[in-house]
């Protein structure tokens, strides 16, 4: 194995992760590293969190805001 390959974690929204535009993305990110990718399912949480009755905000750091240990809890269980 070449130790110069580097590592590379790809965090993506499960709402993108069918697109070409993001396919091609990867794939020449793969050519040169090895590559890791991670699916959200940000629609489907935030669709059990409105269910919930929660308020649904985002930033454009940090991505879903939660405000209370309530949620966070609901987010591993969702």
């Amino acid at each position: 194995m070449n130790d110069n390959v580097r590592n590379i974690l790809i965090k993506a929204s499960g709402d993108i992760f069918k697109s070409k535009a993001f396919k091609y993305f990867v794939t020449e990110i793969a050519r040169q590293s090895f590559v890791i990718i991670i699916v959200g399912g940000g629609t489907k949480i935030s669709k059990r969190f409105s269910a919930a009755g929660y308020t649904i905000a985002f930033d454009d750091v940090h991505g879903r805001i939660t405000e209370t240990w309530e949620e966070r809890k609901k987010l591993v269980m969702f």
